[in-house]
């Protein structure tokens, strides 16, 4: 007959048996993926290039913030993932940050589709799935992975739940210390002590992108928006009160732009520019600016053209109408012809 003790031995065994069976069947035989406060320094993935076919290795280096896309599921949200990425590193090109995306060797689709974008960024085939196995993923998973630059993972998510914007508000957390968007479910309107957006800007009559942080080194500080909402006005009214104001918008210290909606038509804007004689610095952004024309934001806006005015860091000191300072303008005796 069996002890007492050795029953309880026999019944703890059972237990431990047991739980690694259940974890063995609910991960299908693996381990999870690489998650929070796993370390990726030192790793090397690699794959063949999407466009060239070329054999490419990647090493995960110190002292610089990674973003790591894989894609193995949806073929159309890792293309227009993979494309937004690239956006938000043109954004952030100043930031010491790298991405790498990875495709799963049984996507031929995901790799076809993704063969002309040129992000900027390598896209590598992971062929035998060496990466897959690194990372710690299954097939036919999506994933996102942000390593801070002590090669540590700071962020991790399955790409089924991240929508593009939550990929700027991740970036823009790490980087920056703070989003420029708020909860889409609040009626927010950019204000004082925010970033102003980092949307890039197209600057008409030189055909540059720049991000509002270049603009910031630049000097500007005060930005005449027209907004989304603009586009049902009348973009020659506005341009010439626009032009007339221009030398006193710029008075005390400010350096001033005319920043467009990406609703507007680049070659217009110019063409009229060009006939009403305007030679101040334009733009054109080229995505929704957060907090100042956001879709859900439209219908609160205080104007179809704002005025925001920024510290040298682009911190937001004031909001206004373009109608509001051009009253002030006027009162305190400076010309708005």
């Amino acid at each position: 007959m069996l002890s007492l003790k050795k029953l309880g031995l026999i019944a703890l065994f059972l237990l431990v048996i047991g739980g690694l069976s259940t974890a063995y069947w609910l991960t299908d035989g693996r381990q999870p993926p690489l998650g929070l406060g796993d370390t990726l320094q030192g790793f090397r993935l690699s794959g063949d290039s999407v466009d060239s076919r070329q054999r490419q290795e990647v090493a995960i280096e110190s002292g610089r913030w990674w973003l790591i896309h894989y894609h193995g599921a949806d073929r159309s949200s890792s293309i227009g993932r993979a494309r937004h990425i690239g956006k938000l590193l043109q954004r952030f090109q100043n930031a010491p940050i790298s991405s790498l995306g990875l495709i799963d060797p049984n996507r031929s689709d995901i790799a076809l589709g993704m063969q002309d974008l040129d992000p900027g960024y390598p896209l590598l085939i992971d062929i035998s799935r060496r990466s897959a196995n690194r990372l710690q993923l299954g097939k036919g998973e999506d994933r996102v992975w942000m390593v801070d630059p002590r090669g540590v993972v700071r962020f991790t998510a399955s790409g089924d739940f991240l929508l593009d914007d939550d990929l700027r508000q991740l970036m823009e957390k790490m980087l920056l210390g703070q989003v420029t968007r708020q909860d889409p479910d609040e009626a927010h309107l950019l204000g004082p002590g925010e970033l102003f957006p980092q949307s890039n800007l197209l600057e008409l009559g030189v055909d540059r992108i720049v991000s509002r942080l270049d603009l910031a080194r630049e000097g500007f500080n005060r930005f005449v928006v027209f907004t989304a909402d603009c586009v049902s006005c009348s973009l020659n009214s506005f341009l010439n009160r626009f032009h007339s104001s221009y030398g006193s918008l710029e008075r005390r210290g400010r350096k001033v732009a005319g920043v467009f909606s990406s609703r507007f038509s680049p070659l217009e804007i110019a063409r009229q520019a060009e006939e009403i004689g305007i030679e101040a610095p334009l733009f054109v952004s080229e995505e929704e600016m957060a907090g100042i024309e956001d879709s859900y934001f439209l219908s609160s806006l205080i104007s179809p053209v704002v005025v925001i005015d920024t510290d040298s860091d682009g911190v937001v000191q004031e909001v206004r109408s373009f109608d509001e300072v051009r009253s002030g303008l006027a009162a305190s005796g400076q010309s708005t012809r």
